[in-house]
C-alpha cells in the first residue's frame, strides 16, 4: 500500500486533471499534425490503412486486436510496473517518477498545443472521413461494454493528441526493461510497435503525435539517468 498508493493516485488524479483541459483551452490545432504526416508519406496514413484494412460493416480479427491494444494503454504499465516492485524497489520507484513526470508534461502541452484527433478531423471535413473503428468493434458485441472510468464524471479531453500518450507509455516501458533485463527487455517491442500502428490505423492519432510521444518518452527517460535517479541498484 505505502509503494503504490502514491504513484496509483497521482496518475489517477493526471487523468482527472486531462478531463479539465477543454474548459482551460482555446481552439484545438488541425494542420501541423496533417501537413508533417502528408510531408513524409505523400497522403495520410490514417486514410491509407484504413482504406487498405477496414471493411464498413465487416470487423476483422485485427480491428479487435488493434482496440485491445488501445484499451491496454494504462494496464500494461500497471503490469510492468508491478514485475519492478517484485524485482526491484529502486527501478519500481523510478519508473513511476517517469510515468508520473511523462503523464504531467504532457498534460501541460495539452492547455499550451490542444491538437484534434484524424477522427474527428474527419467528421469536421477537413481530411476524408476517417471511420471510427473502436465504435464498431464495441457495438459487435452482444452487451454494450461500459468500461468504469473518470470520464464519466470529467468528460474526456477528445483533444488532447499531441504528444500521444498510447505511443509514450510503450516506449518508456521499453527503455526501463531493456535497461532493466538487457536484451530480454526487447520482447516487448512488438507490442510498442503494435500499439503505434493501431493508434494510426483507428484514427486516433497522426503519425505526428507519435513521435512528438516518443520524443518526449526518451526526453524523459534521458533526464532520469543522465541525473542518476533511476538505477542506482539496478
Amino acid at each position: 500500500i505505502r509503494d503504490w498508493s502514491v504513484p496509483v493516485v497521482l496518475l489517477l488524479s493526471y487523468d482527472y486533471l486531462r478531463g479539465l483541459v477543454p474548459k482551460l483551452t482555446q481552439e484545438a490545432h488541425i494542420y501541423p499534425m496533417i501537413n508533417f504526416d502528408k510531408a513524409i508519406f505523400g497522403s495520410l496514413p490514417t486514410n491509407s490503412l484504413q482504406s487498405l484494412l477496414y471493411s464498413n460493416g465487416a470487423i476483422h480479427w485485427y480491428d479487435y486486436l488493434g482496440t485491445i491494444a488501445y484499451m491496454s494503454h494504462f494496464i500494461v504499465p500497471m503490469l510492468v510496473g508491478f514485475v519492478f516492485w517484485l524485482k526491484d524497489r529502486e527501478c519500481f520507484k523510478g519508473y513511476f517518477l517517469a510515468l508520473l513526470l511523462l503523464s504531467y508534461s504532457a498534460f501541460i502541452t495539452y492547455i499550451i498545443f490542444p491538437a484534434m484527433p484524424p477522427w474527428m478531423a474527419g467528421q469536421q471535413g477537413f481530411i476524408p472521413e476517417v471511420a471510427k473503428v473502436m465504435d464498431k468493434v464495441f457495438a459487435n458485441f452482444y452487451q454494450p461494454i461500459n468500461l468504469p472510468s473518470v470520464y464519466k464524471f470529467v468528460g474526456a479531453n477528445l483533444v488532447a493528441a499531441v504528444p500521444s500518450l498510447h505511443a509514450a507509455y510503450p516506449l518508456l516501458t521499453l527503455l526501463f526493461l531493456v535497461k532493466k533485463f538487457k536484451a530480454k527487455g526487447f520482447l516487448i517491442l512488438p507490442y510498442v510497435f503494435g500499439v503505434w500502428f493501431s493508434i494510426v490505423y483507428l484514427g486516433e492519432h497522426y503519425v505526428f503525435d507519435i513521435v512528438i510521444g516518443a520524443l518526449y518518452a526518451v526526453v524523459i527517460f534521458g533526464l532520469l539517468a543522465r541525473g542518476n535517479i533511476l538505477w542506482r541498484k539496478v
